[in-house]
């Protein structure tokens, strides 16, 4: 009963109303500032940058406010080298300021790899090994031996390669 008497006196309703108007005036500004801060609205079309180098890339971006960072390298010996091939987020996507564009550039020089053994193997196992290690297979040459369709030597543009060494990915091997 004392309680009910002091909630429903003049006082309390007073202060509940005041209470109510500053949170109500509090919340208000705290969404308004993050609306500011996040700059809701606010948008930037996501540019193509693939043919860019990242020189052009670079100074075309500062322009836009948006940021980059080279994620990956891959080598494609159709495009041209050194030029943008892929990006995330995609074109004409919107972003906000400041968002980071992830870029895969075209490598200018091939990954190199180490020539893998196909002497004393069979044709069929050398052709798989060199498809498995992203080499091309080029001119079969036959002699004549005791083993038929044993692989005897392996050549790049006409040169013996020993095992191991380092050669260009997709390079073509006789």
């Amino acid at each position: 009963r004392l309680m009910w008497r002091f909630i429903l006196s003049r006082a309390f309703i007073i202060n509940l109303i005041i209470a109510a108007i500053l949170v109500s005036a509090l919340l208000w500004w705290i969404f308004r500032m993050l609306d500011d801060y996040t700059l809701h609205g606010q948008s930037i079309t996501v540019p193509s940058l693939s043919g860019f180098s990242i020189a052009e890339a670079d100074s075309f971006l500062k322009e836009k406010e948006l940021r980059y960072f080279v994620m990956d390298s891959v080598y494609d010996d159709k495009a041209e080298k050194g030029v943008i091939v892929g990006q995330d987020p995609k074109p004409d996507s919107k972003v906000k300021q400041n968002r980071t564009i992830y870029l895969v550039v075209n490598a200018i020089l091939p990954k190199r790899i180490g020539m893998p053994n196909l002497i004393d193997k069979s044709k069929r196992q050398a052709v798989e090994l060199l498809e498995t290690y992203g080499f091309r297979l080029g001119v079969l040459e036959y002699v004549e031996t005791f083993a038929r369709d044993l692989v005897i030597a392996q050549k790049i543009e006409d040169k013996e390669i020993e095992p191991g060494v380092m050669v260009r990915k997709g390079a073509t091997v006789d």
